[in-house]
């Protein structure tokens, strides 16, 4: 091997594009990061964050769409709308900063190997553009999870109710629990649980229990505009209602005094008229 000042990595002659940097070599394909303990294999994707700066400066992922021949013969192709690696034939997976990602209808599942093990992801980190894409699930979609629970899709909440469990919430990769007044996530539904910060929480699942333990209904199930009308179909009107805002009304006017009629003239006595 040829030590490179320039890329601060020994150049492996024969191999284009790979490297020994720490304690193992690294090679670029296009954009795609691999890892190996020895220079016959086998070759695994790495995060580009594995390889010295230098190296990916030199080796930056592609501005134009481009195919990906991986070692294993898997093929990936390169989205510039997405930034990110699609895996041809595979329908919502996609290869990001050394690992595979899978979005199972409103859930991102994340694994090294192409066909997992697959676990619960977060977004934070994940391409915007690829976010985006993700089109939400149904109010009400049922998704089963690689660890086989069942969550339904809450569309007011923005997030999972986990199914026969009535204070656990998933979003985002965490699971959410209310437990005696407080607030505790994990990454399993089953275990792991820990006491957080009530600002670490979804804002609409706070706003949710707030309402609740207020005695306040929810709004998912709530009579629409319009409720509480008579028999008759005609809701009744508050005071004031119908009346621009910020207008003082009119106080009623007072009834005018009634006029009065002049006395009629009195005919004059006898006495007056015999002078």
């Amino acid at each position: 091997m040829i030590f490179d000042r320039v890329f601060g990595a020994y150049a492996v002659p024969g191999h284009p594009r790979t490297y020994w940097s720490g304690d193992s070599f690294c090679r670029s394909i296009d954009g795609v990061w691999l890892g190996a303990a020895a220079l016959a294999g086998p070759w695994e994707l790495i995060p580009s964050t594995s390889v010295p700066v230098s190296l990916r400066g030199a080796f930056p992922v592609p501005k134009e769409r481009v195919r990906v021949t991986l070692p294993s013969g898997l093929v990936l192709v390169y989205e510039p709308g997405l930034r990110v690696f699609a895996v041809a034939g595979r329908p919502e997976v996609y290869v990001f900063e050394g690992r595979f990602l899978r979005y199972l209808n409103g859930v991102w599942l994340a694994s090294r190997q192409q066909d997992g093990p697959w676990e619960l992801s977060q977004t934070k980190g994940l391409p915007q553009l690829l976010l985006r894409k993700a089109r939400p699930p149904d109010d009400g979609a049922r998704v089963s999870v690689p660890s086989g629970v069942v969550m339904e899709y809450d569309a007011d909440l923005a997030l999972f109710r986990v199914a026969d469990k009535d204070d656990m919430f998933f979003h985002n990769g965490l699971f959410f629990e209310r437990r005696d007044l407080k607030w505790l996530d994990s990454t399993r539904a089953d275990s792991g649980f820990v006491e957080i910060a009530p600002a670490k929480v979804p804002a609409a699942l706070r706003a949710y229990y707030h309402r609740k333990e207020a005695g306040v209904p929810p709004r998912k199930g709530e009579k629409k505009q319009g409720a509480g009308r008579g028999e008759a179909g005609q809701a009744k009107a508050a005071p004031g209602a119908g009346k621009k805002a910020g207008v003082k009304p009119k106080a009623p006017k007072a009834d005018k005094p009634e006029k009065l009629s002049r006395p009629a003239a009195s005919e004059p006595d006898a006495a007056e008229s015999e002078r």
